[in-house]
């Protein structure tokens, strides 16, 4: 049903996007906030991803990276720049 109709496809797709970002970047080690830098009624994508780098373990994120990519059977190309 998420992907039945097209506006709905694309919004979740951003949607995910922006999930497997935020995952990716804390298996990495940084702190993430994921937040609306301006607001939805003047534009559709408004998600700000800040990370600040840290010596913080992953914990469950890598988990929860594991999970998104399994489920949707993606690998993002974020992901391949950051194993260079």
């Amino acid at each position: 049903m998420l992907t039945r109709h097209g506006i709905l496809r694309e919004r979740f797709a951003d949607t995910l996007t922006d999930a497997l970002r935020a995952a990716l970047l804390r298996t990495r080690g940084y702190r993430v906030e994921v937040v609306e830098f301006v607001g939805s009624q003047h534009t559709p994508r408004n998600t700000l991803i800040r990370a600040l780098t840290t010596d913080a373990t992953p914990g469950p994120a890598e988990q929860e990276y594991a999970e998104l990519t399994r489920t949707w059977q993606v690998r993002p190309r974020l992901a391949e720049l950051l194993d260079r």
